[in-house]
């Protein structure tokens, strides 16, 4: 009896009704989880109850959600990786961990201002909320099922006003802070030389435009400066290298004959 109870213990309906007993929290959160860029709302779900996480994802998909459990990757569409827009985050199946789980996603800079639904039991207390740095978090009784959760997405996703900081530009999974002189590309941080960083700002600045080899010699080099084309054409090649690593393609565009452009394609 105790051997069936045990199994019966690591599933989970939708219901909330059963949870993981007997495994502990890793921790892993979201830096070992690779999101990929397909157009809906990507949603980040953590917790040890391997099964119910299993059919969350599946729901959530059905739903019109881009859904992925923490450590893993969603269906790949050949775009650059993005940060998840909501976190689930199941304190039902984490226990006494759900507290450490979401000190480790305020604390971590991916995902410290990330909106966090919190599915718990009916009289569960409430935990320390992100506030403090701008972020919200949302709670749902796991036992009101897929659709109490999809309205908390929902409602998550429609609340969030987004923080503009003229001195962060971000595209197609490119994320640079001019004040700070620093580049990330999804999580890795991309490090430049200092005419890749300012060709890459201006490219942020004005993305999809095509500019020309004259163009970029009258933005980035001194007036009096003698640049060839070819100058141009080595320092954007680098700037490709650079940002070529965690992507399936170049988000450097070639425009044969006119010059180059930072595409989100």
């Amino acid at each position: 009896m105790a051997e069936e109870a045990a199994k019966q213990s690591e599933g989970g309906g939708l219901d909330g009704s059963e949870t993981l007993s007997g495994k502990k929290w890793k921790g892993h959160l979201v830096a070992g989880t690779k999101i990929e860029n397909t157009g809906k709302p990507t949603i980040l779900i953590e917790g040890v109850d391997g099964r119910y996480l299993d059919l969350l994802v599946y729901v959530l998909a059905g739903q019109g959600f881009a859904a992925v459990r923490s450590g893993g990757k969603s269906q790949s569409s050949g775009s650059a990786p993005k940060r998840a827009e909501v976190i689930v985050l199941d304190c039902v199946s984490l226990g006494s961990y759900a507290p450490d789980a979401l000190r480790r996603i305020r604390e971590a800079p991916a995902s410290a201002r990330t909106p966090v639904l919190l599915l718990t039991e009916e009289q569960a207390a409430p935990l320390a909320t992100g506030s403090a740095n701008g972020a919200h978090d949302y709670y749902v009784w796991k036992s009101a099922g897929p659709q109490g959760i999809v309205a908390g997405l929902r409602r998550a996703l429609r609340e969030q006003t987004p923080v503009s900081d003229p001195n962060i530009l971000e595209y197609a999974g490119i994320r640079m802070d001019t004040t700070a002189h620093r580049v990330h590309l999804g999580e890795k941080e991309i490090h430049l030389a200092p005419t890749q960083f300012e060709i890459l700002k201006l490219f942020l600045t004005h993305p999809e435009r095509v500019f020309t080899r004259e163009e970029l010699v009258q933005a980035i080099w001194p007036a009096k400066a003698h640049v060839g084309k070819r100058t141009v054409d080595v320092h954007v090649g680098r700037l490709r290298r650079a940002l070529s690593g965690p992507v399936k393609h170049g988000l450097i565009r070639t425009v044969h004959g006119v010059g180059y452009s930072l595409t989100g394609e």
